[in-house]
């Protein structure tokens, strides 16, 4: 509840929401769906699904929606604040940047399958 509250604008922010919703992105979805990526890989791992390569793919790119869309929402508002006279490419920069780093959690399923082929051919 608290943390909710803590997103309601004030006074001082009304009318600008500049990085409001990149804001959001990476402060309520990207924790939830990276926690529940590493427990599904952690699953997917002790099953032995990483032998595939199929299924590694497609769980590779199930994951890897989640910071593609936070990019694109990220890409949205810095185009919609290109115009207003305030240079927001530093802020642009870093969190594309950050979404990079963010990327190699998502990718952890190529290097359990790359570790499951190294695994069968000993």
């Amino acid at each position: 509840m608290i943390l909710m509250a803590s997103f309601i604008p004030t006074l001082a922010n009304a009318s600008d929401f500049t990085g409001f919703y990149t804001f959001l992105y990476v402060s309520l979805v990207i924790p939830v769906t990276a926690l529940v990526h590493f427990v599904a890989t952690v699953y997917f791992l002790k099953k032995g699904y990483y032998r595939s390569k199929s299924f590694t793919i497609k769980h590779l790119i199930i994951a890897l929606a989640v910071p593609i869309i936070g990019i694109a929402i990220m890409v949205f508002e810095y185009f919609q604040t290109l115009g207003s006279g305030d240079s927001y490419r530093d802020d642009f920069i870093t969190g594309v940047f950050i979404y990079s780093f963010l990327t190699l959690i998502y990718i952890i399923p190529i290097f359990c399958y790359q570790s499951a082929k190294v695994d069968e051919s000993d």
